[in-house]
């Protein structure tokens, strides 16, 4: 039985290429037998950005119980510092 998870994919900037993220991620869920649910791209936002998207749809389908399980090419792409990704996770679900 595989897992379901979802993909957390964000660039610095516009012309930042998002596929390389992408590819490695489904890569590693092909081998690990994970299935993935749904993929929040934001594309041209720092991680300083506090109002991203895809990230705030994210943060929403994890406050409903859509979202168990989050896979990120880096733990950077969710926040800049510790600090922030605790601070936007635990203050935020």
């Amino acid at each position: 039985m595989s897992k379901e998870l979802v993909l957390y994919i964000r660039t610095s900037t516009a012309d930042q290429n998002t596929g390389t993220q992408l590819v490695a991620l489904q890569d590693y869920c092909r081998r690990m037998d994970y299935k993935i649910a749904d993929t929040y791209i934001d594309a041209g936002y720092t991680g300083k950005t506090e109002q991203r998207p895809e990230f705030e749809r994210l943060l929403s389908d994890v406050r409903s119980g859509k979202v168990r399980c989050l896979c990120v090419w880096k733990i950077d792409r969710i926040g800049r510092s510790l600090r922030h990704l605790l601070n936007r996770l635990i203050l935020n679900c």
